[in-house]
């Protein structure tokens, strides 16, 4: 009998007791657990990239790496210039126990970066500034050091939003109970992030009419 064995593949051989002793024989094993069943994870099946499961800013994802082969695949979306954090944190099991490795692909399929320690422990953690818009994938395994391990995490990713483009040669004028400003080139409405409460939209897209800062105002 053997009690208390950690998650992972045994092997078992059987020899004759001499070289005169062969035949038939049965083996029974009994007592055998399945490791997966200690874990939740209803993102599953997540294990390519057709089959990720979508993941926002702000979302805490509880999964499973079981059977110690299994991969998750994650779909995060953002705008040039943002980034994007995707960061494993152990869940059941301690920091240096939860050993993973994550795979950063772009909106083309293409890998475009890899992290093996960057988190807490020996969890993973990639934070990426994005070249494009578009949808990008992480994907998170067992580490190769760790190869037979199974084991639960989560995943906390957070979205930035791109930063606001700073006006070049911003100049600006008094006049009577307001102040024009001007700069160049112009930034769009899109780009801004403007909204244009109580401004005609004429002047919010061409800050040279008359544009009184007050009214100026920034999404944020």
């Amino acid at each position: 009998n053997l009690d208390g064995l950690e998650a992972g593949t045994y092997y078992v051989a059987a020899y004759g007791y001499s070289a005169s002793h062969a035949g038939a024989y049965e083996l029974a094993v009994t007592g055998v657990l399945d490791p997966c069943e200690a874990f939740t994870d209803v993102y599953e099946p997540n294990d390519l990239m057709e089959y990720a499961t979508v993941a926002n800013d702000g979302d805490a994802l509880d999964a499973a790496l079981c059977p110690t082969t299994d991969s998750d695949w994650y779909a995060i979306s953002g705008l040039a210039l943002g980034v994007i954090t995707a960061e494993v944190v152990p869940l059941s099991s301690g920091e240096f126990d939860t050993d993973t490795y994550m795979y950063f692909y772009g909106p083309d399929g293409e890998l475009i970066d890899t992290d093996d320690d960057g988190g807490i422990g020996y969890t993973s953690m990639i934070s990426h500034e994005l070249m494009t818009d578009g949808t990008y994938y992480a994907e998170v395994v067992v580490s190769s050091w760790a190869a037979g391990d199974v084991f639960d995490y989560t995943l906390n990713v957070t979205v930035e939003d791109p930063p606001l483009p700073i006006p070049q040669n911003l100049t600006a004028m008094v006049g009577f109970g307001s102040i024009d400003l001007g700069w160049d080139p112009v930034p769009s409405l899109e780009l801004m992030g403007r909204t244009n409460m109580g401004v005609s939209a004429l002047k919010t897209s061409n800050a040279k009419d008359n544009l009184h800062p007050n009214k100026a105002m920034l999404n944020q």
